[in-house]
């Protein structure tokens, strides 16, 4: 689904991603790369091709769009280091993307180390790419500390409730745009989802069912 925002064209896509034409950029959020191993780790059992199945669906998008750069939303891999890592990695340098930025998340906790072996430009609180303003967590009161622009963010995982006859309903994925900000649903399928609600006339929801994108 295509979307003008602050004069900019957008593409949302049901793969939980955005593509700025302009700028050649497709923003990610939220990917969780590492997770998997983690849990394993612990003694909870999770499929181990889960990694597999999002550097798939980011490269079909790499192939689909002509991607310069790609820019993380924060959380790019869960926790401590492990081997997925360097999956991820080994599978950036195949794709030779000219620019991979990284905004930092609370879960991104690796020694800048791993971040450099792998070419990736780190930013710790914020970056600046006008009209946006690329950050991991939006809180009330961001816009007076970038104003005139407008705010990229992940960490929420938004979601919608859409109900359904008999008491039933599901929960969606969703990109979320108001004034001043928006959130993108989470990339990686490995993570759970937080319902959001509508607070004023400027929100705009744009749920992502199956391979379709619905504005409500």
């Amino acid at each position: 689904m295509q979307i003008s925002v602050q004069g900019e064209e957008l593409i949302l896509l049901p793969e939980r991603a955005i593509y700025w034409p302009k700028r050649k950029t497709l923003w990610v959020a939220d990917a969780h790369f590492g997770k998997a191993t983690h849990f394993n780790k612990t003694g909870i059992a999770v499929p181990a091709n889960m990694v597999e199945a999002d550097l798939f669906r980011l490269k079909s998008l790499l192939d689909t769009y002509d991607v310069e750069r790609l820019i993380f939303l924060g959380d790019l891999f869960h926790s401590k280091y492990n081997s997925e890592w360097e999956r991820f990695g080994e599978w950036l340098l195949l794709n030779e993307i000219k620019e991979v930025h990284l905004v930092l998340g609370n879960h991104d906790i690796l020694h800048e180390k791993y971040y450099a072996k792998y070419n990736l430009i780190v930013h710790n609180e914020f970056l600046a790419d006008v009209p946006f303003t690329y950050v991991h967590e939006y809180v009330d009161g961001m816009e007076e500390l970038y104003p005139n622009t407008i705010i990229i963010s992940g960490h929420v995982h938004p979601a919608v409730s859409i109900g359904g006859k008999a008491r039933q309903g599901v929960r969606l994925p969703c990109f979320y745009f108001n004034s001043t900000h928006a959130i993108l649903p989470a990339f990686g399928r490995f993570t759970g989802m937080f319902s959001i609600g509508k607070k004023h006339g400027s929100d705009n929801f744009y749920v992502i069912a199956d391979n379709e994108i619905l504005k409500i």
